[in-house]
């Protein structure tokens, strides 16, 4: 105590403690199909689980109607990328292959293809076993081959929780009387119509704790080793109820990309306005000193970007001659690795964005621990 009141560091644990929630690839889906499948028992399944929602936008994407072709069971087709000026776009090859493989673990091919309408927002399909689909462009984006590239990203306008009373609404329910929703439909249809407005359902529901003994080593604990390794017990085995970790998701996304129709948990984590959050309080009783959570979007082919945070974890510190560095490395004879598993680990990472949140300020870190990866 009396070195803290001099000003010198004191620091009390060896280790410090994060809780990182993680999401599997977000369910992607437009506002229309809200109203058209909203009651639909697929739809509604598809959607199971999903608990935090992000409204996005981003310049249309459309099918040329008049470029579809069956070839060997492929498709192939054109998309339409759309620009800011009435009859302003580029047109981009793309190439759709076996979306399903049969019980023989054969891939099954397509036997016919044409648009859904005339506008080119969806196709309709038909396989080999005479299973019909129809896919919206925005999933054809995601599963069909195409050098899009950058051009299917997506702005993020706003971050929501679907928890529910009981724990169990889904976001098609939340967001069919959602004003926020209205208003941004509303607000695109007079000032950008040439975007689109896609909606992404995230399943927080997966949680581990982070130790960490980095930062100034120099400074002694103050902890005896029985408190450190009660701490660490402590530390390792502390769960958070389901609620808490929806809740805890949506304000760190809030904090992170600062959505322009976010008002409320802006700034949740700083310190005049995180005990504004009931729910930090209990990360602070437990002695938790950070929250880490992950939004990835590989699964879509398309990458999150907002004002405030414009590239993903990847992009933020690796260029592009970067990344062919990483990948030539890693194929390198030796590692084991095929160009299939690095490949989709570099799709992962590109597509990762990790808001990381210190739950103390600088100052206040000063006395304990200040070098964490989190301590940003």
């Amino acid at each position: 105590m009396f070195l803290e009141k001099m000003g010198f560091p004191v620091r009390h644990y060896l280790a410090e403690a994060g809780l990182n929630l993680f999401s599997r690839g977000p369910v992607q889906f437009r506002p229309s199909e809200i109203y058209r499948f909203g009651d639909h028992p697929s739809f509604r399944s598809m959607l199971e689980g999903t608990n935090v929602y992000l409204i996005c936008r981003r310049r249309r994407i459309s099918v040329d109607p008049h470029s579809i072709e069956m070839k060997g069971g492929d498709i192939y087709g054109r998309f339409v990328a759309h620009g800011g000026r009435y009859r302003e776009w580029e047109t981009v090859d793309f190439t759709l292959g076996p979306m399903r493989h049969g019980a023989d673990g054969k891939p099954i091919g397509f036997t016919a293809a044409r648009p859904a309408d005339a506008f080119g927002h969806a196709l309709e399909v038909v396989d080999q076993q005479g299973q019909y689909s129809f896919i919206p462009s925005c999933a054809l984006i995601a599963r069909a081959g195409h050098s899009l590239g950058d051009r299917t990203r997506l702005e993020v306008l706003y971050v929501g929780q679907t928890f529910g009373k009981h724990g169990n609404r889904l976001s098609v329910d939340r967001l069919s009387q959602h004003t926020t929703l209205q208003r941004i439909l509303a607000d695109a249809s007079d000032d950008s119509a040439q975007d689109e407005v896609l909606l992404l359902g995230f399943q927080y529901g997966n949680s581990k704790n982070i130790l960490s003994s980095a930062g100034n080593t120099w400074v002694d604990p103050t902890a005896s080793s029985e408190e450190e390794q009660t701490h660490l017990m402590q530390a390792s085995k502390q769960t958070f109820d389901r609620k808490d970790r929806v809740l805890l998701a949506e304000a760190a996304l809030i904090n992170y990309f600062k959505p322009r129709y976010n008002i409320m948990h802006r700034d949740s984590f700083s310190r005049g306005d995180r005990q504004k959050l009931k729910t930090l309080k209990s990360l602070l009783k437990a002695d938790f000193t950070a929250l880490i959570v992950e939004a990835n979007t590989s699964n879509l082919g398309a990458k999150l970007w907002s004002e405030r945070e414009p590239r993903g974890a990847m992009d933020g510190y690796l260029t592009s001659e970067k990344v062919e560095e990483v990948r030539i490395n890693a194929l390198k004879p030796g590692t084991g690795l095929s160009r299939a598993v690095v490949d989709e680990w570099i799709k992962d990472n590109a597509h990762a964005h990790t808001a990381r949140f210190a739950l103390y300020e600088p100052a206040e870190r000063e006395t304990f621990l200040h070098g964490l990866p989190w301590s940003s």
